[in-house]
């Protein structure tokens, strides 16, 4: 590893801007997938397929197998961030745009900081909470596009309040696996909580009768599936559980904010639409308040799980 004045060097900020970006392609390919098939089948079929190689990796470095006890924390990660979220997520795309979503997930942030400074007892600092505030505010003038109209009278519909819910799903899975993380390796917390989301989705996989409502000869489809299965799944989680690991719950959720950000940047540059000043003026607040939030110190609060 890289050292920088005897330290090792943090690669932290970079490899969580990565994941988000790879988060924010998950918006477009779950639209597209969600006209193809059932959020159960979507769910399923996503996670089964990135077990199948993890599998393999798991066995070949001889992880030890979870005790019955370490299991029910794994349940509630497989149920909570994995299976509750992801259906969610997928059927929220049935009822409203991708952008929409992507600005709903910016509530993350909130969530898991004010569950961590409950529940594990990371402190929820003043720079943090201004940092989360603004980043907060750039998502919201993204939303609005400006318009003070637009931002008063905009009710959450059906679709944003099911995403509402996978949010808040999300974030008890983020405060819980730093629990996990404190005994076990992100690979194994990745694992367990990916094995048993799949298993718990494999009843709404059966009930949605895939053989015949999914659409298996669409290759956008299955691109998306893959990329979902490849990037979103499998690279962007693992980067998570390692920051989460190095960082603490509140430092890592504050880039769910760049999620829209990025959402903003792949509609340039997959549907070629125009970017509006609104759009870069909220881009500007969104980076500042991801930047002001690095600069919090972890201190010894949020090293440890009281």
């Amino acid at each position: 590893m890289e050292r920088n004045n005897g330290k090792p060097r943090d690669y932290s900020t970079p490899l969580m801007l990565l994941a988000c970006l790879f988060f924010a392609g998950s918006f477009f390919w779950g639209k597209v997938g969600i006209d193809n098939a059932g959020p159960g089948s979507l769910t399923f079929i996503r996670f089964f397929l990135c077990l199948i190689p993890m599998t393999f990796f798991y066995i070949r470095k001889g992880y030890p197998m979870p005790t019955p006890k370490e299991h029910v924390s794994y349940v509630l990660l497989g149920l909570t961030g994995v299976f509750a979220y992801h259906y969610l997520f997928f059927l929220s795309l049935r009822y409203t745009s991708a952008a929409s979503s992507a600005i709903i997930t910016a509530m993350n942030p909130l969530i898991s900081s004010v569950l961590a400074s409950i529940w594990v007892r990371e402190s929820l600092s003043a720079k943090r909470c201004v940092a989360l505030l603004i980043a907060f505010s750039g998502i919201i003038l993204s939303a609005s596009g400006g318009n003070l109209d637009v931002l008063l009278g905009m009710d959450l519909n059906k679709g944003e309040m099911i995403m509402f819910s996978g949010v808040c799903s999300m974030a008890v899975y983020v405060v819980t696996s730093k629990h996990a993380l404190v005994r076990h390796s992100p690979y194994e917390v990745l694992f367990w909580s990916y094995a048993w989301g799949t298993l718990i989705a494999l009843p709404f996989f059966i009930a949605e009768n895939p053989i015949q409502s999914f659409a298996w000869q669409s290759k956008p489809l299955w691109f998306g599936m893959l990329y979902m299965t490849v990037f979103s799944t499998f690279a962007a989680h693992f980067i998570k559980q390692i920051v989460i690991q190095k960082r603490g719950v509140a430092w890592m959720s504050s880039f769910i904010n760049t999620v829209p950000l990025f959402t903003v940047l792949l509609s340039v540059i997959v549907f070629r639409q125009r970017v509006e000043t609104v759009n870069i003026c909220a881009m500007i607040l969104i980076a500042t308040g991801v930047w002001l939030n690095t600069t919090v110190k972890v201190n010894s609060t949020e090293e440890n799980i009281q």
